[in-house]
Protein backbone atom coordinates (compact mmCIF):
# COMPACT_ATOMS: atom_id res chain seq x y z
CA UNK A 1 0.00 0.00 0.00
CA UNK A 2 1.33 3.45 -0.87
CA UNK A 3 2.85 5.78 1.75
CA UNK A 4 1.05 9.00 2.02
CA UNK A 5 4.12 11.02 3.30
CA UNK A 6 6.73 11.43 0.84
CA UNK A 7 3.85 12.13 -2.07
CA UNK A 8 3.32 15.32 -3.37
CA UNK A 9 -0.20 17.04 -3.59
CA UNK A 10 -1.20 16.69 -6.99
CA UNK A 11 -2.79 20.39 -7.29
CA UNK A 12 -0.07 22.68 -5.07
CA UNK A 13 2.68 19.81 -5.66
CA UNK A 14 3.66 20.96 -1.94
CA UNK A 15 5.45 17.21 -0.56
CA UNK A 16 3.33 15.84 2.28
CA UNK A 17 6.25 16.02 5.67
CA UNK A 18 2.87 14.17 7.34
CA UNK A 19 -0.10 12.43 6.90
CA UNK A 20 -2.07 15.32 8.62
CA UNK A 21 -4.57 17.52 6.31
CA UNK A 22 -4.11 14.86 3.53
CA UNK A 23 -5.40 11.47 1.91
CA UNK A 24 -5.28 9.96 -0.88
CA UNK A 25 -8.73 10.48 -2.84
CA UNK A 26 -10.77 7.72 -2.25
CA UNK A 27 -12.36 7.59 -5.78
CA UNK A 28 -9.34 8.23 -8.03
CA UNK A 29 -6.17 7.41 -5.36
CA UNK A 30 -4.87 10.83 -5.89
CA UNK A 31 -2.86 12.68 -2.85
CA UNK A 32 -4.42 15.38 -2.30
CA UNK A 33 -4.81 18.14 0.36
CA UNK A 34 -7.99 18.29 2.15
CA UNK A 35 -7.82 22.34 1.26
CA UNK A 36 -6.70 22.01 -2.06
CA UNK A 37 -9.80 19.52 -2.87
CA UNK A 38 -11.68 20.68 -6.03
CA UNK A 39 -15.16 18.81 -6.25
CA UNK A 40 -16.19 18.36 -9.61
CA UNK A 41 -14.14 17.51 -12.18
CA UNK A 42 -13.45 20.32 -14.97
CA UNK A 43 -13.38 17.86 -17.62
CA UNK A 44 -14.85 13.88 -17.66
CA UNK A 45 -11.97 12.40 -17.42
CA UNK A 46 -11.13 14.59 -14.00
CA UNK A 47 -12.01 13.50 -10.37
CA UNK A 48 -15.11 14.74 -9.61
CA UNK A 49 -14.37 13.94 -6.15
CA UNK A 50 -10.64 15.88 -5.47
CA UNK A 51 -10.73 17.54 -8.56
CA UNK A 52 -6.96 15.63 -9.84
CA UNK A 53 -5.93 16.31 -13.63
CA UNK A 54 -7.19 13.47 -15.95
CA UNK A 55 -3.30 12.76 -16.14
CA UNK A 56 -2.82 12.41 -12.25
CA UNK A 57 -5.89 9.87 -12.26
CA UNK A 58 -4.18 7.90 -14.81
CA UNK A 59 -1.03 7.87 -13.01
CA UNK A 60 -2.18 6.72 -10.13
CA UNK A 61 -5.27 4.22 -10.90
CA UNK A 62 -3.21 1.55 -10.59
CA UNK A 63 -1.76 2.28 -6.97
CA UNK A 64 -5.50 2.91 -6.12
CA UNK A 65 -6.48 -0.22 -7.47
CA UNK A 66 -4.05 -2.02 -5.70
CA UNK A 67 -4.61 -0.31 -2.42
CA UNK A 68 -8.24 -1.00 -2.98
CA UNK A 69 -7.90 -4.86 -3.66
CA UNK A 70 -5.31 -5.15 -0.26
CA UNK A 71 -7.86 -3.41 1.33
CA UNK A 72 -10.77 -5.68 0.71
CA UNK A 73 -8.84 -8.43 1.32
CA UNK A 74 -8.00 -7.84 4.43
CA UNK A 75 -11.80 -6.98 4.95
CA UNK A 76 -13.02 -9.47 3.42
CA UNK A 77 -10.76 -12.58 4.84
CA UNK A 78 -12.06 -11.16 8.30
CA UNK A 79 -15.85 -11.54 7.32
CA UNK A 80 -15.35 -14.50 6.06
CA UNK A 81 -16.57 -14.46 2.49
CA UNK A 82 -15.54 -14.74 -0.78
CA UNK A 83 -17.78 -13.63 -4.01
CA UNK A 84 -18.29 -13.77 -7.74
CA UNK A 85 -18.98 -11.33 -9.81
CA UNK A 86 -20.85 -11.42 -12.86
CA UNK A 87 -22.74 -8.85 -15.45
CA UNK A 88 -25.98 -8.92 -16.54
CA UNK A 89 -24.31 -9.60 -20.04
CA UNK A 90 -22.75 -13.07 -18.76
CA UNK A 91 -25.95 -14.55 -17.07
CA UNK A 92 -27.18 -13.89 -20.26
CA UNK A 93 -25.01 -15.67 -22.21
CA UNK A 94 -25.77 -19.16 -23.70
CA UNK A 95 -22.58 -20.48 -23.84
CA UNK A 96 -20.23 -20.50 -20.62
CA UNK A 97 -16.64 -21.23 -19.91
CA UNK A 98 -16.63 -20.34 -15.88
CA UNK A 99 -19.14 -19.81 -13.73
CA UNK A 100 -18.29 -16.60 -12.38
CA UNK A 101 -16.57 -13.57 -14.72
CA UNK A 102 -14.28 -12.62 -11.47
CA UNK A 103 -13.72 -13.86 -7.92
CA UNK A 104 -12.99 -11.80 -4.75
CA UNK A 105 -13.68 -9.38 -1.85
CA UNK A 106 -16.66 -7.16 -1.89
CA UNK A 107 -16.76 -4.56 1.04
CA UNK A 108 -18.96 -1.96 1.98
CA UNK A 109 -18.05 1.27 3.62
CA UNK A 110 -19.22 4.73 4.20
CA UNK A 111 -18.50 5.39 0.33
CA UNK A 112 -20.29 2.97 -1.02
CA UNK A 113 -18.94 -0.81 -2.49
CA UNK A 114 -15.48 -1.84 -3.25
CA UNK A 115 -15.39 -5.27 -5.16
CA UNK A 116 -11.52 -5.82 -5.82
CA UNK A 117 -10.96 -9.21 -8.04
CA UNK A 118 -7.87 -10.67 -9.44
CA UNK A 119 -8.56 -8.44 -12.90
CA UNK A 120 -11.72 -6.05 -11.90
CA UNK A 121 -11.97 -3.33 -9.26
CA UNK A 122 -14.92 -2.12 -9.05
CA UNK A 123 -16.16 1.41 -6.45
CA UNK A 124 -20.25 1.92 -6.83
CA UNK A 125 -22.50 4.08 -4.83
CA UNK A 126 -25.86 1.35 -4.68
CA UNK A 127 -29.09 3.06 -6.03
CA UNK A 128 -30.55 -0.69 -5.82
CA UNK A 129 -30.06 -3.77 -3.81
CA UNK A 130 -31.61 -6.72 -5.02
CA UNK A 131 -32.45 -10.50 -5.90
CA UNK A 132 -32.03 -11.61 -9.06
CA UNK A 133 -35.05 -14.28 -10.20
CA UNK A 134 -34.20 -17.86 -9.69
CA UNK A 135 -32.48 -19.72 -12.15
CA UNK A 136 -30.48 -22.68 -13.49
CA UNK A 137 -28.12 -22.06 -16.62
CA UNK A 138 -29.20 -24.67 -19.16
CA UNK A 139 -25.52 -26.15 -19.50
CA UNK A 140 -26.14 -27.78 -16.24
CA UNK A 141 -29.25 -29.03 -16.67
CA UNK A 142 -28.01 -30.75 -19.55
CA UNK A 143 -25.22 -31.63 -17.83
CA UNK A 144 -27.43 -32.92 -15.49
CA UNK A 145 -30.03 -34.82 -18.15
CA UNK A 146 -27.04 -36.62 -19.68
CA UNK A 147 -25.87 -37.42 -16.49
CA UNK A 148 -29.16 -38.86 -15.14
CA UNK A 149 -29.66 -40.69 -18.63
CA UNK A 150 -25.90 -42.27 -18.35
CA UNK A 151 -26.65 -43.36 -14.70
CA UNK A 152 -29.87 -44.87 -15.84
CA UNK A 153 -28.60 -46.80 -18.39
CA UNK A 154 -26.16 -48.11 -16.25
CA UNK A 155 -28.66 -49.09 -13.68
CA UNK A 156 -30.83 -50.84 -16.22
CA UNK A 157 -27.88 -52.52 -18.03
CA UNK A 158 -26.84 -54.33 -14.45
CA UNK A 159 -23.68 -52.46 -14.07
CA UNK A 160 -24.14 -52.34 -10.48
CA UNK A 161 -25.20 -55.15 -7.98
CA UNK A 162 -26.56 -52.51 -5.13
CA UNK A 163 -28.72 -50.21 -6.92
CA UNK A 164 -31.23 -51.79 -9.14
CA UNK A 165 -34.43 -50.27 -11.18
CA UNK A 166 -36.38 -51.98 -8.11
CA UNK A 167 -34.16 -50.63 -5.29
CA UNK A 168 -35.39 -46.94 -3.54
CA UNK A 169 -31.77 -46.14 -2.82
CA UNK A 170 -30.95 -46.07 -6.49
CA UNK A 171 -33.45 -42.97 -6.73
CA UNK A 172 -31.95 -41.95 -3.54
CA UNK A 173 -28.58 -41.77 -4.76
CA UNK A 174 -29.50 -40.04 -8.29
CA UNK A 175 -31.74 -37.26 -5.82
CA UNK A 176 -28.40 -36.26 -4.15
CA UNK A 177 -26.25 -36.33 -7.60
CA UNK A 178 -28.43 -34.02 -9.31
CA UNK A 179 -28.88 -31.56 -5.77
CA UNK A 180 -24.65 -31.75 -5.50
CA UNK A 181 -24.56 -30.48 -9.34
CA UNK A 182 -27.41 -27.45 -8.47
CA UNK A 183 -25.69 -26.98 -5.14
CA UNK A 184 -22.20 -26.00 -7.00
CA UNK A 185 -24.40 -23.36 -8.91
CA UNK A 186 -26.17 -19.92 -7.57
CA UNK A 187 -29.71 -20.55 -7.81
CA UNK A 188 -29.76 -16.56 -6.86
CA UNK A 189 -27.40 -13.69 -7.38
CA UNK A 190 -27.70 -10.27 -5.36
CA UNK A 191 -27.82 -7.77 -7.71
CA UNK A 192 -26.55 -4.19 -7.21
CA UNK A 193 -27.19 -1.05 -9.17
CA UNK A 194 -24.76 1.85 -9.00
CA UNK A 195 -23.38 5.06 -10.13
CA UNK A 196 -19.89 4.48 -10.46
CA UNK A 197 -17.09 6.95 -10.34
CA UNK A 198 -18.10 8.97 -12.88
CA UNK A 199 -21.79 8.52 -12.08
CA UNK A 200 -22.78 6.43 -14.93
CA UNK A 201 -25.22 3.84 -14.09
CA UNK A 202 -24.45 -0.27 -13.80
CA UNK A 203 -25.22 -3.15 -12.67
CA UNK A 204 -23.09 -6.47 -11.22
CA UNK A 205 -24.23 -9.45 -9.71
CA UNK A 206 -22.33 -11.33 -6.52
CA UNK A 207 -23.06 -14.59 -5.16
CA UNK A 208 -21.52 -16.13 -2.42
CA UNK A 209 -18.22 -18.50 -4.01
CA UNK A 210 -18.41 -21.29 -1.29
CA UNK A 211 -20.93 -23.97 -2.05
CA UNK A 212 -21.27 -24.33 1.60
CA UNK A 213 -21.81 -21.54 2.99
CA UNK A 214 -24.73 -20.65 0.59
CA UNK A 215 -26.48 -23.55 1.54
CA UNK A 216 -26.18 -22.21 4.95
CA UNK A 217 -27.87 -18.89 3.85
CA UNK A 218 -24.43 -17.30 2.96
CA UNK A 219 -26.61 -15.14 -0.25
CA UNK A 220 -29.41 -13.65 1.93
CA UNK A 221 -26.69 -13.17 4.50
CA UNK A 222 -24.94 -11.08 1.49
CA UNK A 223 -28.03 -9.51 0.79
CA UNK A 224 -28.40 -8.23 4.01
CA UNK A 225 -24.50 -7.01 4.50
CA UNK A 226 -25.04 -4.99 0.80
CA UNK A 227 -28.97 -4.13 1.74
CA UNK A 228 -27.82 -2.23 5.08
CA UNK A 229 -26.41 0.99 5.31
CA UNK A 230 -22.90 0.91 6.59
CA UNK A 231 -22.32 1.80 10.03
Amino acid sequence: MAQLVGQHCVHCRERFSSEFGARFCARCGCPVHNDCRRTGGGVEQDCAACGAPAAEVARWRPVADASAREEAALHGRRAGMVVWYVTDGWLRRLFKSSRYEDRGWLVADKAGLVFSGRGTVLRMKPTLVEHTDPFLPWPVVAWMAVANMLIMSMVLGGAFKTFTVGDPSTYALLLFLNFLMIATHPLRWVRVRYADESGKDGEANFAVASPLIRLLGGTERLFGQLKAPPG
